[in-house]
């Protein structure tokens, strides 16, 4: 019975506290939710990326996050908190991230016991306000020509001189550098990082012994020039070599972005700090080990850095060769040459697939146009260097034009005509019509054909043994002298390389040489007997035909009678049976054996008829 008044008891006493409220905890955070929809659906920020930071005014909470996706709801402790959004515009779509134009605003909200909502709308006039002006604190920052948003540039030192806690030098590498670097936007809450918002690409960064390894970036990051509160950390990873090959990795550092100067601590000894009001960057100072430069190879090719093939004939081809040597520390490996368009191939190579240090090998690239325009390509010959793939190139170019074409005054034939025996001449003008010269020009000709002189061009002639194109032209002088009359053929060749091939521009040659004209004597034989004759015979006689004509007069108008003498070889006729005391004339024709008369008579002689 006791024990059951001791349980009423205690129930009792439980009733009582649950109504007076004993034990019940007191509401310390609200809900907030910020509209980000229609800033991530914005183009302008849907590549370039977000990032919101709140701050508790008392400086008792914070965090940094990135807005990438719908509305966000966040569970806030109660009273003022100030708000920084920032947006990086990426209209290119290549998902820069703090790379863009910055946007920003900035609100101040005193969280109660209610759900709260806010809306964001980001402009460049809002930067200032945000950066300026965090806890109702006003400053120089608004009025300073310098601006709120600027780029970052790096200084990398060996080492970094602490005086009374300050930044004082940096000390420049004492070795060759080569390494790269990564920068990432770190997500925050009470001070402990959360991952990486947004992350840069690689920048690679050198320099030799005792200079300066300074790199510029495009980074647009939030730098304030007065206290303020923490905008987030950026962390910079940094490997040895190129390319920020994880398995280069050799350190990283985090900073607090958002404030003039960050003092470097004896852990990272780095710092944020701006050059002057005048500059347009904001500087970061680190430390690096003092890391060597990796060996690597390198590839140099010559000719370069371009390369133009001579002129080419549609359907030929050229080649040029191009020494490729490996000027680098390291061998270069998995060597391929990358593919051609259009007229350009390899010919050969005594390439291989690797290029040790110092040794070269060659590539025969050919040119072989199918048109008359200019065409480009690049040789790009890939190789990995032993820490990241590179390649070597060499702009080329070439133009296709028309082959060397020579034409021949007069066209494919020219006929001397009928000619005497003392022969005939003329001069030829040759064209070239073509793209390029015509080159190793030469001609022969047969008897009774032959450039005057005895040699091509002829005497006089004005053609050598090239002739540009264009329509550029020159002359030969060919003559045609005949030993005996009669109809004589022959082809003037002119042969030359047009460029690519040989070719010939013929004309067929033509003429008739006609038999001299004889002169005639008389002389008395016996009683009525009157010997004609000539200096004629012989080969050239028997080749001819002469008609002799009598005359009754002086004139040799009055034919009185005619006889033809053929293959005469004698000098000599007489005639018989004349009339004694009267007197006779005489004149005669050639003609060849194909009736073709000499162009000038025979002369007019006569006597009395002893």
């Amino acid at each position: 019975m006791r024990s059951l008044s001791r349980l009423f008891s205690i129930i009792c006493l439980l009733l009582f506290a649950a109504a007076c409220g004993v034990g019940k905890k007191a509401q310390t955070s609200v809900g907030l939710k910020i509209f980000t929809s229609s800033l991530i659906s914005n183009p302008q920020y849907v590549n370039g990326g977000i990032v919101l930071v709140g701050r508790k005014v008392d400086g008792l909470d914070h965090f940094v996050m990135g807005l990438n996706s719908g509305d966000e709801f966040i569970d806030l402790a109660q009273g003022p908190w100030e708000f920084v959004v920032l947006g990086w515009e990426d209209t290119t779509s290549n998902g820069l991230k703090m790379n863009g134009t910055t946007r920003c605003d900035y609100q101040i909200a005193n969280l109660n016991t209610s759900q709260m909502t806010l809306n964001f709308t980001l402009n460049s006039a809002r930067c200032a306000i945000a950066l300026g002006a965090q806890g109702n604190i006003a400053r120089d920052f608004l009025t300073s020509p310098l601006g709120n948003i600027s780029k970052l540039k790096f200084n990398f030192c060996e080492n970094i001189n602490l005086s009374a806690g300050a930044f004082s030098t940096c000390t420049n590498p004492t070795t060759a550098q080569l390494f790269s670097f990564k920068v990432h936007y770190l997500g925050d809450r009470k001070g402990v990082v959360n991952g990486k918002l947004y992350s840069s690409l690689c920048y690679d960064i050198s320099s030799a012994a005792s200079t300066a390894a300074v790199m510029a970036t495009s980074l647009n990051l939030p730098s304030a020039v007065g206290p303020g509160f923490n905008l987030g950390k950026i962390q910079i990873e940094y490997f040895s070599g190129a390319g920020c090959s994880p398995g280069n990795f050799a350190d990283q550092q985090t900073l607090i972005n958002g404030f003039r100067d960050t003092v470097p601590d004896a852990t990272n000894l780095a710092k944020f700090t701006y050059g002057s009001f005048t500059s347009p960057y904001t500087y970061i100072y680190l430390k690096v080990p003092n890391v060597t430069a990796p060996l690597t190879a390198s590839l140099s090719i010559s000719p370069s850095p371009t390369y133009t093939f001579s002129s080419t004939v549609i359907g030929s081809n050229v080649s040029q060769s191009f020494t490729v040597t490996n000027i680098g520390s390291a061998n270069a490996t998995t060597i391929s040459l990358a593919s051609f368009t259009g007229p350009f191939s390899q010919l050969s190579s005594t390439c291989g697939s690797t290029i040790t240090v110092g040794a070269n090998c060659v590539y025969n690239i050919s040119f072989n146009p199918a048109s008359t325009s200019l065409q480009s390509d690049i040789l790009q010959l890939n190789y990995h260097n032993g820490v990241s793939n590179q390649s070597a190139t060499v702009s080329i170019d070439g133009t296709g034009v028309n082959a060397a074409m020579i034409n021949v005054s007069g066209g494919a034939s020219y006929n001397f005509g009928n000619v005497t025996m003392s022969g005939a001449f003329n001069t030829f003008t040759l064209t070239n019509s073509g793209g390029v010269a015509a080159t190793s020009m030469s001609s022969i000709l047969s008897f009774p054909y032959a450039y005057q002189g005895g040699s091509y061009p002829g005497s006089g002639g004005t053609c050598t043994s090239t002739l540009s194109g264009g329509g550029a032209t020159c002359t030969v002088n060919v003559v045609f002298s005949p030993n005996l009359n009669g109809p004589y053929t022959d082809t003037m060749m002119i042969n030359y390389l047009n460029g690519g091939t040989s070719a010939t521009a013929n004309v067929a040659l033509q003429a008739r040489a006609l038999p001299d004209p004889v002169f005639l004597s008389v002389s008395a034989g016996g009683t009525g007997v009157i010997n004609i004759n000539w200096p004629f015979g012989g080969t050239q006689a028997s080749t001819n035909n002469i008609y002799l004509i009598r005359y009754s007069d002086a004139a040799c108008t009055a034919s009185m009678a005619s006889f033809a003498a053929t293959a005469i070889t004698a000098t000599t006729i007489s005639e018989t049976g004349l009339t004694s005391g009267t007197a006779y004339y005489y004149k005669a024709t050639v003609k060849d054996t194909d009736g073709i008369a000499s162009v000038t008579p025979t002369n007019c002689v006569g006597m009395v008829a002893p």
